[in-house]
């Protein structure tokens, strides 16, 4: 999930009170790609480590 804003826009939701006293704001396209580069590295290193442990492989034949 790539989130592009901050906090609740709404804040009414009887749920969710964690943002009842924090402004709502967007994201900058620059904190939305760091955010995206973030995660393919770590796609990347998650990626690396199944398959030198073999669990691409062994998820296959199940």
């Amino acid at each position: 999930m790539l989130r592009v804003n901050r906090n609740c826009p709404w804040n009414r939701r009887l749920f969710c009170p964690v943002y009842k006293c924090t402004r709502f704001s967007r994201r900058t396209p620059g904190e939305i790609i760091s955010h995206i580069d973030s995660a393919a590295r770590v796609w990347g290193l998650l990626d690396a480590a199944s398959w030198s442990m073999g669990l691409w492989a062994q998820s296959l034949t199940g």
